[in-house]
């Protein structure tokens, strides 16, 4: 009987010490790091995300890494980070195919906006697409009037520029008005205002830059809904060799989002002067901003 009851005593034990264990992991502070595109983090829009996602998970840290989508899903390749935040459907397509990334969550979208010089020599504010803005841009370039800079470092923005150059059927290689940064958007602003030359920007970030005074010179010169073209999706993924705990959490991050969309995207950046909206979400238009995210998907095919 004396041996029972040792053998249930070193039981209760284990049990105790055990759950004592739990506790403690589920308490510790679990870091997790995220690569995001420029744009949702200069515009504090996932800081934002993240403060409302840890009034529910107080132990979950979140570590975003700002660079653009192509650096971004190089990072998810090798292993690097958790989870991804990007806006290029062609290339996200080619890396979900090559099994490196998975959980496609698209939340939020915006638009491109073409912007330059309030001159504007190019008459890019008279254009009725993005491509024949391109056009107009490429046409007096060409004439010595204006410059063009371009990020040229494989991120979203730079992939849609580029495509839109194929569209038009302008080769930009060794074009004295066509300049390449190697540098992310506020950077490519920053420059195109110095030199008052065009550029291709998101609207968030062009509003950021501009209601902080930076961008005195530059004004939205191209901006058209209505344009497919201009249309810039948002979409988080897993990494496929993300651990299993941070999997689980990058995951809940991603669904914390989607579900809560339209109070926590709709509303933000409400309230600052003079200005569209920064992001929309996409609930109003799932349907549609999916289709357009398979039709830029198919972009990697050309």
């Amino acid at each position: 009987m004396k041996r029972i009851c040792i053998i249930l005593a070193l039981l209760i034990l284990g049990v105790v010490l055990g759950w004592g264990y739990h506790v403690y992991k589920f308490n510790e502070k679990i870091t997790i790091k995220i690569a995001t595109t420029t744009s949702l983090h200069v515009t504090g829009l996932l800081d934002y995300l993240a403060a409302e996602f840890s009034k529910k998970y107080q132990n979950i840290e979140l570590n975003f890494i700002a660079v653009g989508t192509g650096q971004a899903l190089k990072l998810a390749e090798k292993g690097d980070v958790c989870g991804v935040i990007v806006h290029d459907p062609s290339i996200e397509k080619i890396f979900i195919d090559n099994n490196v990334i998975e959980n496609r969550t698209i939340f939020a979208y915006n638009f491109f906006v073409v912007v330059g010089p309030k001159t504007d020599l190019a008459n890019v504010s008279k254009a009725n697409s993005l491509e024949e803005a391109f056009k107009r841009i490429h046409n007096a370039g060409d004439l010595g009037k204006v410059v063009f800079i371009s990020r040229g470092d494989n991120s979203g923005t730079h992939l849609r520029e580029l495509l839109i150059w194929r569209r038009a059927s302008v080769n930009t290689s060794n074009k004295k008005w066509y300049l390449s940064c190697g540098c992310n958007m506020g950077q490519a602003l920053i420059i195109a205002n110095e030199k008052k030359a065009y550029t291709l920007s998101d609207i968030a970030t062009f509003i950021v830059f501009r209601n902080a005074g930076r961008l005195p010179n530059l004004d939205i010169l191209y901006m058209n809904i209505s344009d497919s073209y201009t249309i810039n999706i948002y979409s988080g993924y897993v990494s496929r060799k993300c651990g299993d705990v941070e999997k689980r959490y990058i995951v809940e991050f991603l669904e914390f989002i989607y579900e809560n969309q339209k109070t926590l995207i709709a509303n933000y950046g409400l309230g600052i002067k003079n200005e569209q909206k920064m992001f929309y979400p996409i609930v109003n238009c799932e349907e549609e901003i999916k289709k357009l995210w398979e039709f830029f998907a198919e972009r990697a095919k050309m």
